[in-house]
């Protein structure tokens, strides 16, 4: 319940804010502080790698099930080093080389070498994603342990829906935005299904 309200709000919130008020400028205040929630999310996925390594509840997959976290984790931080451009706009220090010369906003990342082709891959990551999802969640039964863990569920299909909306606006920054709630909801219901025991994280427990 709390992930469908929670997304839902923020979902809607961000389209009504988009339709009042009109599009956040790119690289604008909105963006510098929001996407500081990718390094947060991050951080909980860290916190559920111990939650897995001090659980009696696993057997087989304590190990895959940390590396998986911790890759989603590396990815988080990753999205989000991009986002500061490796801190360059944190410490305010000048790009070089080939981000000077061929990086399309002068920084230091990479996403930027690529400008020109977010207005197709952002409707392609969206709505393909979206659609991978739904496939999961009403034609696929008896999944694995692991899927049912690290799939994103049911409850958030309306922020998945509103993203992959946004998403066909091209290099857009509400479907950031979005992506960044989506990360937050995400990390935080992989450390509470791992942490409650009144929670079924769908993982293997030892048998008595």
């Amino acid at each position: 319940m709390f992930l469908f309200v929670s997304g839902t709000f923020f979902g809607t919130l961000l389209q009504l804010f988009f339709i009042i008020n009109g599009e956040p400028q790119q690289e604008g205040f909105m963006e510098h502080i929001s996407e500081w929630i990718l390094l947060f999310s991050a951080f909980v996925m860290l916190i559920s790698t111990l939650k897995v390594s001090t659980s009696p509840n696993f057997r087989d997959s304590r190990k895959i099930t940390v590396l998986l976290i911790l890759a989603i984790a590396a990815g988080l931080f990753f999205l989000f080093g991009e986002e500061i451009s490796w801190g360059q706009r944190v410490f305010g220090f000048e790009s070089f080389g080939i981000f000077k010369q061929y990086n399309y906003q002068h920084e230091t990342n990479l996403h930027n070498f690529f400008n020109p082709m977010f207005t197709l891959l952002y409707p392609l990551v969206g709505m393909s994603s979206f659609v991978i999802f739904c496939i999961f969640w009403f034609f696929k039964k008896g999944q694995s342990d692991l899927i049912d863990l690290f799939l994103p569920p049911p409850s958030l299909f309306f922020l998945t829906f509103i993203m992959a909306c946004t998403a066909y606006m091209g290099h857009s920054e509400i479907y950031e935005e979005l992506v960044y709630v989506f990360a937050l909801l995400y990390s935080i219901r992989i450390l509470v299904c791992l942490s409650s025991p009144k929670i079924d994280p769908g993982i293997q427990t030892p048998t008595s």
